[in-house]
């Protein structure tokens, strides 16, 4: 199973994982995500919490709907309904490519920032843990299928253009102390990077159960106070210790 860290936090977002079992929505079939679309809801202010607990219902009760989706995002909140590994129906003949994020609508243009980073911080965390190195497989709604969506994005913006470089710019709100912290290794081995990702050479291997002080953060990566390399700070891979 591949999902987030359950009562998590990414940028100002409380991670909520409910996975949904197979139902009318979610066929459960096993895929290899390379991509990740960027959708909007279609709604104005209407919260992430509205469109998971939409999906669970259709999902077990509404035959006929046929589209879902693997996270929902607002300004608060970001919930996993569906496994990365798992297909969700949100891209057409393209549902076996791309896993994807569905943003909440406000008309409120700071709750709408909020929002978009958010799902920034999210986008960054995914593509950590499905090893996409290359920004540009990040892409609108609109390059699958012919849709106006993302349609805030696409209307404030003309393209996802500026948006991927929000992503590539992109420092959250964990991402600006400069004090070190220590985290421990989760998952059964991490690998060591020359730099702050995962298109950078293999410099060592983690275990889990170690602990590793980092003094710095860039793009969701942390270094190493030894000085030995890169580490991702996915919640897949590491925990931080509250001293």
């Amino acid at each position: 199973m591949a999902t987030l860290k359950n009562n998590s936090t990414l940028n100002k977002a409380k991670v909520i994982v409910d996975i949904l079992p197979k139902g009318h929505c979610i066929p459960n079939q096993t895929i290899n995500a390379t991509e990740i679309a960027i959708h909007n809801t279609g709604d104005w202010n209407v919260p992430a919490a509205n469109y998971a607990t939409a999906l669970k219902r259709f999902n077990k009760e509404n035959p006929s709907w046929k589209a879902s989706y693997h996270f929902v995002v607002d300004d608060k909140e970001i919930y996993q309904l569906v496994d990365t590994h798992k297909k969700a129906w949100h891209i057409g003949n393209y549902n076996s490519k791309a896993v994807g994020i569905e943003i909440c609508m406000f008309k409120d243009e700071v709750k709408q920032k909020q929002a978009e980073d958010n799902a920034i911080a999210l986008v960054l965390e995914l593509m950590n843990l499905l090893n996409i190195t290359n920004v540009n497989k990040v892409r609108p709604h609109s390059d699958y299928m012919v849709k106006h969506c993302p349609e805030v994005i696409l209307d404030r913006d003309g393209s996802l253009a500026k948006f991927r470089t929000r992503i590539k710019n992109f420092k959250s709100t964990d991402q600006t102390e400069t004090t070190s912290f220590i985290v421990r290794i989760i998952c059964d081995s991490l690998n060591v990077r020359k730099g702050a990702g995962v298109s950078y050479d293999k410099v060592g291997e983690l275990k889990k159960g170690d602990a590793y002080t980092i003094v710095k953060v860039k793009n969701n990566w942390g270094k190493l106070k030894s000085g030995l390399g890169w580490i991702s700070l996915g919640t897949k891979y590491v925990e931080r210790v509250v001293k």
